[in-house]
């Protein structure tokens, strides 16, 4: 019933779904049909309510910038909303609730040096998942918070685009995976 509501509330409810079916199959939980046929009742229900009962589709007004870029466009910015997530996490000062940026042209500082920030990152973390699973041999639970990190991130990196390029309000999902990660 919480879930049903969190998802009416806000869209990010909406990945706890697939996150709650990744933590039945990767963690060996019993009745995994059951947790399927839950999974696609509760989403078929939402969706008969928001876009059948409420008339709320996918938004595409263009008054907001990132509405207004092409998909190429968008893309272009991913690397540097994944280095505004990560140094956040790691570097909190000055925070603002919403960001609004876009930027025409790739560059050193707005493109490739946040995307070799991010894929270091992502390196030593794998890195260390495998060293880790070296020891313990046991791969489910680092599994699940990568799942979980890389579900959140992906509603949030303008493939669909958003009302703000970044915001705070929009990592909290993914940093708990992040955390979890971390904390393995």
């Amino acid at each position: 019933v919480f879930l049903f509501l969190g998802m009416l509330s806000k869209e990010s409810g909406l990945l706890f779904l697939p996150l709650g079916l990744a933590y039945v199959f990767l963690l060996g939980k019993k009745q995994k049909a059951l947790h399927v046929y839950l999974f696609f009742g509760v989403l078929f229900f939402y969706i008969l309510l928001r876009m059948g009962v409420g008339g709320l589709g996918i938004h595409s007004n263009s008054e907001f910038s990132m509405m207004r870029l092409s998909f190429s466009q968008r893309l272009i910015h991913i690397p540097a909303i994944l280095w505004f997530y990560l140094k956040t996490f790691f570097y909190p000062i000055d925070l603002v609730a919403v960001q609004s940026w876009t930027f025409s042209k790739i560059t050193l500082f707005n493109f490739f040096l946040p995307l070799v920030f991010f894929l270091s990152f992502f390196s030593m973390l794998f890195y260390g998942i495998y060293q880790t699973f070296k020891k313990t041999k046991d791969f489910t639970v680092p599994l699940f918070f990568t799942f979980w990190f890389i579900l959140g991130l992906s509603l949030h990196l303008q493939v669909t685009p958003l009302d703000v390029t970044v915001a705070v309000r929009f990592f909290c999902f993914p940093l708990l995976g992040l955390r979890g990660l971390l904390g393995f």
